[in-house]
């Protein structure tokens, strides 16, 4: 996705999907550990932010227009490597 502001441009990949947030969000619960190994193994500088943040969205405390573009980079990751497991079942 591409943003442009003004003259300046931020890209980032789009939001997860509901049904992927799901099984992210799941991952968490289930694997914390294993999440936060993995965000510090991709953003060591800025883990304890992301992590943060993450922790914030999972508890519902961060609308998806307040994610930072760091977590936005790290979403797509955390599902591809630990929330894919957690398949979400659809109706």
């Amino acid at each position: 996705m591409l943003e442009a502001n003004e003259g300046s441009a931020t890209i980032h990949p789009p939001l997860l999907r509901p049904a992927e947030m799901a099984e992210l969000l799941a991952a968490l619960f289930e694997r914390e550990a294993d999440v936060v190994a993995l965000v510090c193994s991709l953003a060591r500088r800025n883990a304890g932010p992301i992590l943060a943040e993450l922790r914030l969205l999972a508890g519902g405390a961060l609308a998806h227009d307040g994610i930072s573009h760091a977590l936005r980079w790290i979403l797509p990751e955390i599902h591809q490597e630990l929330g894919r497991e957690f398949r979400a079942v659809l109706a």
